[in-house]
């Protein structure tokens, strides 16, 4: 029953998630028939002010100990907490 339960809470975020990649594409496909389609080199240089490599080194390495500090779980352990 808990396999069911995951299962069908896995297909509804999937189905919710799909949506809004397809609703994306079609407002990304939308502007590209009006001509609102942004220059690559302004935006990617709009993009690289967002974050700086040094600082997603560390929040992944932030992270990754984190992670590593805690106790492992076998899979039905994680179904169960996930269903919770």
């Amino acid at each position: 029953m808990v396999c069911f339960i995951f299962c069908i809470q896995l297909f509804i975020y999937l189905f919710i998630y799909s949506i809004d990649v397809f609703i994306g594409l079609c407002n990304a496909i939308d502007r590209i028939k009006l001509g609102q389609i942004p220059n690559a080199d302004q935006w990617h240089d709009k993009i690289k002010t967002w974050y700086s490599w040094y600082c997603v080194t560390q929040h992944t390495e932030t992270v990754y100990k984190h992670i590593m500090s805690k106790e492992s779980i076998n899979l039905k352990e994680r179904i169960q907490r996930f269903v919770k």
